[in-house]
């Protein structure tokens, strides 16, 4: 069995303080190692020697400990969230300030303090779950990924990436070896991981942390109960993603990172199922991105299918919709009657965001408050009318006043022409 993972060496005693080793499959010696502070969430460590492995502070959410070797671990302030440590032999091990919600100790070896403890947090989880359910949360910016996903057609999406990926034969070689093309479930980022390696749009300091971004979402997305179902779809994209430009690339790394483990502000990371679908919808995102206004990509093809498939937002249509619907003679006009100013410019722009919903990127937010900012100098929020009416006319309904200005002043010719044609002139002869 390799020892070498993720480039550290798994082997009795070593120095893993901090390291990333989500998903990481390995049952061998592990005695006396410093894992504190390691990030194993999802690893399948079976049957593995971990005695008097320092597991201080680790995440091991998800693993799978079932018949490990854990005598006099020291397991204090460890996420053990969901773990499987059945017949896990925990003698002497620490698990003082352990996170034990949903983990499974059956038939595991289990001493003094270790038993208490542990009867403790299940008497808990089962005073819980025979509590009455809380109401159910209402569906907010965290559902937004959820709702936006299930809207998709996804055979069509397939349909598209594989037409493409197969006549697309020549991969990007300069930062992608073919090599390092195939992709499975344990290694479907494969070709990001490679771009990052050979790439010089990501600094020196960036280029580990990138990657370990990338294992940590691929870790908590194959946690999905339909990941595997969806692999020949999740391979297209890593393979379509791969043939496209060193900017596209690039983008989708650095996207996929900040809507994973950012979605919701500083430290407000996806769950599971929002982290798989993002792997998926941050295609279209990369798209709208790199075809915003002044970029160079606007007639790219393969980019304009893709703001199909994945449904672009008008960003001009949103204005006229908000306008139609909250200011002069809207239908929702008194809503904002009894706001200041500010709240207006605040409505404006929650509304704006709320409707990309997980669309959302930091160059649409940015053109949302200038075009709030403008609007706000130009007195729409404070007179509650967009330029002197309550909607931008569009050409069509400014050609067809014209029309009916033009048709008017020729009628009115018409009229005055034959009115004078009525009244001929008589002569008299004298």
């Amino acid at each position: 069995m390799a020892n070498n993972i993720n480039g550290y060496e798994l082997v009795p005693g070593a120095d893993l303080q901090g390291a990333f080793l989500g998903g990481t499959v390995f049952r061998g010696d592990l005695h006396g190692a410093n894992l504190s502070g390691a990030d194993l969430t999802g690893a399948d460590l079976t049957g593995a020697n971990l005695q008097d492995v320092n597991l201080r502070a680790a995440d091991l959410t998800g693993a799978r400990l079932g018949g490990a070797n854990l005598r006099s671990a020291n397991l204090q302030g460890a996420s053990l969230r969901n773990a499987r440590l059945d017949g896990a032999d925990l003698t002497g091990a620490i698990l003082t300030g352990a996170i034990l919600n949903g983990a499974i100790f059956q038939d595991a070896i289990l001493n003094g303090r270790n038993l208490e403890i542990v009867q403790v947090a299940q008497a808990r989880q089962a005073a819980e779950a025979a509590a009455p359910a809380p109401p159910a949360a209402p569906e907010g910016r965290a559902y937004e990924i959820h709702n936006y996903f299930d809207t998709l057609n996804k055979d069509e999406i397939t349909r598209f990436l594989q037409e493409f990926n197969g006549r697309t034969a020549d991969l990007n070689q300069r930062t992608i070896p073919s090599v390092a093309a195939a992709s499975s479930e344990q290694s479907l980022f494969t070709p990001l991981l490679t771009f990052i390696d050979n790439s010089e749009l990501f600094r020196p300091n960036e280029k580990e942390e990138n990657k370990q971004k990338l294992n940590r979402i691929l870790t908590i997305a194959r946690q999905y109960g339909s990941f595997n179902a969806n692999r020949e779809l999740l391979n297209s994209i890593i393979e379509f993603v791969s043939k496209q430009s060193d900017n596209f690339i690039e983008q989708y790394i650095r996207i996929i990172s900040d809507e994973c483990l950012n979605a919701y502000g500083q430290g407000g990371q996806s769950c599971v199922k929002g982290m798989f679908e993002r792997i998926i919808t941050i295609l279209g995102t990369v798209a709208i991105t790199l075809t915003q206004d002044g970029v160079s990509n606007q007639d790219n093809e393969t980019y304009k299918t893709l703001k199909k498939l994945f449904r672009e937002i008008n960003f001009g249509e949103l204005v006229q919709e908000w306008a139609t619907t909250y200011l002069e003679d809207g239908e929702k006009e008194e809503e904002l009657k009894s706001l200041s100013t500010d709240e207006r410019k605040a409505h404006f722009i929650n509304f704006m965001t709320t409707k990309y919903g997980a669309l959302i990127n930091d160059a649409i937010r940015r053109k949302i408050s200038e075009e709030a900012e403008q609007y706000q100098q130009m007195g729409v929020f404070e007179r509650m009318t967009m330029g002197g009416r309550r909607i931008r006319k569009t050409r069509k309904a400014r050609k067809t006043r014209k029309t009916r200005k033009t048709r008017k002043t020729r009628k009115t010719r018409k009229t005055r022409k034959t009115k004078k044609k009525r009244i001929p002139r008589r002569s008299y002869k004298k």
